[in-house]
């Protein structure tokens, strides 16, 4: 039996805990609002930053150096440090799959770069509708190549 990453598992029924009781609306807390000092000495900030362009920007920088971190372990294939979506396991076996085999479609822009080059070429100098056609015939027909290719790499993968 083969490993398929399409199929559904099931899911183990995680116990819900009991959320914490609320108080009611009529109810009274039973000690007083603490005081100014008395917030600040636990810790507690308010939502809303002193400077919220100085707040921003700092995090507009962590979110930066965070997505340039990802980017590289993309680059460098360093697993634990892609972004989550990126490590899962599905995820991985379609990466490697796909980047173990050959494509067609990897070399279509510059196939049909060189067709349209040669067509314009063939065109000017030797005034032959023909040969254009067959040109382009060979890029449609490479076209169609590469996109059996990549439904039969798809069909694979689903197997």
């Amino acid at each position: 039996m083969t490993w398929n990453p399409f199929k559904k598992q099931e899911e183990a029924q995680v116990p819900v805990e009991e959320a914490t009781k609320k108080a009611a609306p009529n109810e009274k807390k039973g000690r007083p609002t603490p005081k100014m000092k008395q917030a600040q000495a636990a810790g507690i900030r308010p939502l809303v930053p002193v400077d919220r362009k100085a707040s921003a920007k700092a995090a507009k920088a962590r979110l930066r150096e965070k997505e340039n971190a990802e980017y590289e372990a993309m680059q460098k294939g360093d697993i634990n440090h892609m972004p989550k979506a990126e490590r899962l396991p599905w995820r991985i076996y379609i990466r490697d799959y796909v980047d173990a085999r050959f494509n067609l479609g990897e070399w279509f822009i510059p196939v049909a770069f060189a067709i349209l080059i040669a067509s314009m070429l063939v065109t000017s100098l030797v005034q032959n509708q023909w040969v254009s056609i067959i040109m382009m015939l060979c890029m449609y027909g490479y076209l169609i190549a590469v996109i059996i290719d990549v439904w039969l790499m798809w069909r694979k993968l689903k197997a």
